[in-house]
């Protein structure tokens, strides 16, 4: 656990000199690249603050892709493949990038690739293998740097261990008029299965570097990347290769979010809605006791959009744990009469931080509260209705010209915790072996004024903010958790912005390890520098049209308890199941039917004809969020949580996971145990749940011409 929380906490966000040194590196990724290469290689060099990292396809290559990057990385697989996939016009390209001052750097098959002797190979150094016979098998091998390797990798002394898969063994290749290559460690023991040659392969250099016109070119013949403790290898020769770059920012580049034509119009505000008397928290039952302090102020922000057709919306987040139906339903005629926003122009959402207040949900929701408590948590939500109104108005006030720029990056804290027990979180992070399914997208829609400063950023994630356990001392204390410190870290690096977070498909994510306040910390620190990653890239603009489309799905309860089993659950030793049958009760003996349907938001935006943002009321599980990029593109963004939590929202998968008898001491909650918690008179959703909630999306999201 503590290897894993180290390597997280070294993603940090960038400050403003970092990002204009960044070095831009280009992932290949297509026909021969294989395996765990270009996901590892993405997810180490992402973490790290002075690097951008995208994957480029061979067709982006032959294109002229690479003038945007300073180097470019071919990863484990098929050097051959790697060849015939890039065609000769895209080896030209990597031939052409590298002279003129590029960085290459090879790991396995991108060794070979970048060798002398083969006739499908680039040629870029000076090296060629000694042997025919490749196919030496997979194992861990010892290395050992030269002193020249320790000045470009540092202080590594003594043999190293690394994961070793068939690389090449190389020699001099004797090419005029290419520089001599210069090894940066020396294999120290060998492999040789299959019959190929031994003795070559001891003393062969494991590393090596050499130049090709004006740029550098490293080489690895094992597999660092994939190599616990070595991992920073490739992040250094990626910053040694990129050394020679010559690479400008392309015409307009750093102006591109101000130069194209059309402008939106962008508003912005917020207010702080921290309590400011004694309040109970929402979030976790076993709460004893209303809150005592604060570690960061709660916020609720609005961000307004109007295109040039002058069509409007609003997105309100907020600091709180869940927007419920009696809130949405409050807001919703004071908005139309006001500022004539329909309802599939209003999104309301929550970061679901558990260290926020409690708010009122059902009829009986806060029955378990005596006097004076139950009333302070009535004022507070009816305070509520007034900010999101009033804070949508100065957001509509504040209506400016500006250019609207979408992108998408990843961060991985999240966990699906349905399949990872908590306790081993932490060691099965550490090994890359968290069972899915998990949604580790960090969608970004950023808005820049006609100076080109960034005004706003709206982002998401799909985890539940809920690092702050009762293992924390922060337990009874106000907190945004993950979501607010990512908030406060990007307006800390952009002060002229406003920065709002939504959540994604959460339903089952939690964070991988929980329960310290550093954590949160950590966790926000490495999502606002996903972030930032995407605010660093030439930016993908987005025409000043939007579409807007909303529909209520009634959604079907599933099986009802019957009078006896309710008689004896309100017996039954846990609260939350004692209240809600005595709640249920008091309906049956009162002649009040229980409801039998939910009326359930599902709401698609799209910006400029390009940029899809689906969102889905209550905590729906990951499952939804990779459907639907599934079926309408992977840049799509679906958010949960939106302007009605009234319980989790189980696929069909999850769903019949939580029948009785349970497979699995994790199963039970989402799809079954939830509906309790939150008071539905139910004990769980129909089986038609997710045909309802796919079918309402995929008709608002035909209302908004998205094919």
């Amino acid at each position: 656990m503590t290897v894993w929380f180290a390597w997280t906490a070294a993603a940090e966000p960038l400050t403003n000199r970092q990002a204009a040194d960044r070095l831009a590196v280009a992932v290949y990724d297509g026909p021969g690249s294989a395996g765990k290469g270009v996901p590892r290689v993405r997810a180490l060099l992402g973490a790290v603050t002075n690097l951008t990292v995208a994957r480029v396809s061979p067709k982006e290559i032959e294109d002229g892709a690479l003038k945007r990057f300073d180097v470019v990385m071919f990863t484990g697989g098929s050097g051959s493949g790697q060849a015939k996939g890039l065609g000769t016009a895209g080896r030209e390209s990597v031939k052409e990038f590298v002279e003129r001052g590029g960085g290459y750097v090879g790991i396995c098959a991108g060794s070979y690739l970048a060798c002398s002797g083969f006739s499908w190979g680039l040629g870029l150094i000076n090296a060629k293998t000694l042997s025919p016979l490749w196919k030496r098998g997979t194992a861990t091998v010892k290395m050992e740097m030269t002193d020249r390797g320790r000045e470009i990798f540092g202080p590594l002394p003594g043999e190293l261990d690394c994961l070793y898969y068939q690389g090449p063994i190389v020699g001099p290749a004797g090419v005029e008029g290419l520089p001599e290559f210069e090894p940066l460690a020396y294999f120290r023991s060998e492999v040789a299965k299959n019959n190929t040659p031994k003795g070559i392969m001891v003393n062969s250099p494991a590393v090596f570097a050499g130049r090709f016109g004006k740029g550098r070119v490293l080489c690895f013949s094992p597999h660092p990347e994939q190599t616990k403790g070595l991992e920073s290898l490739v992040t250094s020769a990626v910053t040694w290769a990129g050394a020679s770059s010559s690479r400008q920012p392309e015409a307009g580049a750093q102006e591109s979010a101000v130069t194209d034509d059309g402008f939106w119009k962008v508003g912005v505000a917020r207010s702080n809605i921290t309590p400011t008397n004694s309040l109970w928290m929402g979030g976790y039952a076993g709460r004893t006791r209303p809150a005592d302090g604060k570690i960061t102020d709660l916020w609720l922000k609005a961000l307004a959009f109007e295109d040039a057709a002058g069509h409007r919306a609003v997105i309100v987040s907020s600091d709180l744990l869940a927007i419920r139906a009696s809130l949405h339903r409050r807001c919703l005629p004071r908005l139309k009469d006001k500022f004539g926003l329909e309802p599939s122009q209003i999104l309301l959402t929550a970061s679901h931080t558990h260290s926020g207040p409690m708010l009122v949900n059902r009829p009986g929701g806060l029955s378990a509260f005596d006097e004076p408590e139950r009333s302070r948590i009535e004022q507070y939500s009816a305070g509520l209705a007034d900010a999101i109104v009033e804070t949508t108005g100065r957001a509509l006030a504040d209506l400016a010209p500006a250019r609207l720029a979408a992108g998408q990056a990843e961060t991985g804290f999240a966990a699906n915790r349905r399949n990872n027990a908590e306790s081993k979180r932490g060691e099965l992070a550490e090994r890359g072996a968290l069972a899915g399914p998990m949604e580790h997208s960090v969608p970004v829609l950023a808005a820049y004024g006609p100076d080109g400063r960034l005004r706003a950023v709206l982002f998401g994630y799909a985890c539940h903010n809920t690092t702050l356990t009762s293992a924390s001392d922060a337990f009874y204390k106000w907190c945004g958790d993950y979501a607010g410190y990512a908030q406060a870290a990007l307006e800390k690096r952009h002060p002229q912005a406003t920065a709002l977070f939504f959540i994604g498909c959460a339903g089952d994510q939690d964070p991988v390890v929980r329960g310290r306040l550093e954590l949160a910390q950590c966790y926000g620190d490495m999502l606002a520098a996903a972030v930032e990653r995407v605010l660093s890239a030439p930016p993908i603009l987005l025409p000043p049209a939007l579409k807007t489309a909303m529909e209520m799905v009634t959604l079907n309860l599933g099986e009802v308890p019957t009078e006896a089993e309710l008689k004896r659950l309100a017996g039954d030793q846990t609260p939350y199941v004692r209240r809600w049958a005595t709640n249920l009760l008091a309906d049956l003996k009162s002649g009040k039917p229980l409801e039998r349907t939910w009326p359930y938001p599902v709401q698609a935006w799209q910006f400029g004809g390009r940029q899809l943002l689906i969102t889905l009321g209550g905590e729906p599980v990951a499952d939804y969020a990779l459907k639907f990029k599934r079926e309408f593109g992977p840049q799509t963004w679906v958010a949960g949580y939106g302007n009605d939590v009234m319980c989790y929202i189980p696929s069909l998968r999850v769903l019949n996971e939580d029948k009785p008898p349970l497979a699995s001491p994790l199963w039970g909650y989402e799809g079954c145990q939830a509906l309790k918690v939150l008071g539905l008179p139910a004990l769980r959703w129909a089986d038609d749940v997710e045909d309802l909630v796919t079918a309402g999306v995929r008709r608002v999201v035909s209302e908004t011409g998205t094919q």
